[in-house]
């Protein structure tokens, strides 16, 4: 079974516009409960509960909203493409949605449903670029075949993960730093010039590497009110190459095709704050977090 297997004619337009995100919800409210024979105002209860808990927007102008609903047996999928951009609030900041999907499903299979959320997600991630030649339904429906992947199977690391930008093991501390600071990130992936895992960077082995082992000794900071090894390390940053700060553990690794349960008991186990997703040649796939899990998991 295909994702494209779970869209209709009558759930596809490509001449919609909206003013707001509430005339969105009651649009598709109403063509779900069309197609699905249920009832309206449950859809547009679920999906601006669901909106409240988190943002739905996956970035480049596509929106996932999406829920359970109580009375209905299937599962279906529907597209939007906006005749304009429609502007809405995500993480306090206004981004412009073209491209809407989204996900009506009953509240039993909840499995199927994050699979199905999963695998759209990462489609979308990967294939952002076909969507402005999508004008019909016929298109939209070949696209969706062509390049998805069926959705027999359960979910594995690699389904569940997010791609977060990689910094080259050759880089300076300061590249890294820059990275961190534009996507608020605290830890990020090391790769070599064949997009091989390396390991880890993280803002906190630098402010490690930025202290001399006696300081780990102390006691009491409160006399500290300069420090010169610290200041020196930071003005040295552009210097400083990615490689020699780095965790190169595998312990940080995981395996694309990893059941999503083992990747629950590893992070439990090890405490571990984020894992590399890699192939079987040790290639950068992804990363997942405690993020990653709520969002797909325990509130997808």
């Amino acid at each position: 079974m295909h994702i494209d297997s779970f869209f209709s004619e009558h759930l596809t337009s490509f001449d919609k516009s909206f003013d707001n995100q509430d005339q969105l919800f009651r649009f598709l409210s109403k063509i779900f409960s069309f197609e699905m024979k249920c009832d309206e105002e449950k859809i547009y209860t679920g999906l601006t509960q669901r909106e409240a808990i988190s943002s739905t927007y996956l970035g480049h102008g596509i929106a996932l909203p999406h829920c359970r609903v109580e009375d209905v047996s299937l599962l279906k999928i529907a597209f939007i493409k906006l005749q304009k951009p429609l502007t809405i609030k995500n993480d306090e900041q206004d981004v412009d949605i073209n491209y809407v999907f989204s996900v009506i499903t009953n509240i039993t299979h909840e499995e199927f449903y994050v699979a199905v959320l999963a695998r759209l997600t990462r489609f979308l991630a990967s294939h952002k670029s076909i969507l402005p030649e999508i004008n019909t339904y016929e298109q939209l429906s070949e696209k969706l075949h062509s390049f998805s992947e069926s959705l027999s199977g359960h979910l594995n690391a690699y389904e569940i993960s997010t791609i977060i930008p990689a910094v080259d093991e050759n880089q300076t501390v300061k590249d890294a730093v820059d990275v961190m600071k534009k996507n608020r990130l605290a830890t990020l992936p090391v790769i070599d010039s064949k997009n091989m895992v390396k390991g880890i960077i993280r803002i906190t082995d630098l402010f490690r590497a930025s202290l001399p082992d006696y300081v780990f000794y102390l006691q009491d900071f409160s006399f500290i009110t300069e420090f010169s090894p610290l200041e020196n390390f930071w003005e040295n940053e552009s210097q400083m190459i990615i490689k020699n700060y780095m965790k190169s553990s595998t312990e940080f690794f995981i395996q694309d095709n990893v059941s999503y349960l083992e990747v629950l008991f590893l992070i439990s186990k090890h405490k571990r704050e984020q894992l590399i997703v890699i192939d079987k040649d040790g290639l950068y796939k992804g990363v997942i977090t405690p993020a990653t899990i709520l969002n797909t998991m325990l509130r997808p």
